[in-house]
């Protein structure tokens, strides 16, 4: 379901460039700003993405461009997750 959405916003026009601009890109800034250091994620600026996370799941969804150009969705879920200290 994240997706189909994330990919419908990518393809339509009206929101495609104000909808990209405000995710996050890898290691630069938002809640990816430490993550996907010293890769060409954050060298190329070529992941943009969003977290979330509670006491057990974690989520990272979002878009990144390949070495030929491509724009990839993606999204993955991760449920059970208890890698996180808790929330003060």
């Amino acid at each position: 379901m994240i997706s189909t959405l994330l990919e419908r916003m990518y393809k339509d026009p009206r929101h495609h460039d104000a909808f990209v601009a405000a995710l996050p890109i890898a290691g630069k800034d938002g809640t990816i700003s430490t993550r996907m250091k010293n890769t060409r994620a954050e060298e190329e600026a070529n992941a943009v993405a969003k977290t979330a996370r509670s006491r057990t799941c974690a989520r990272l969804s979002g878009y990144v461009r390949t070495r030929d150009g491509d724009t990839l969705v993606f999204s993955i879920l991760a449920n059970n997750f208890n890698r996180f200290p808790p929330r003060r």
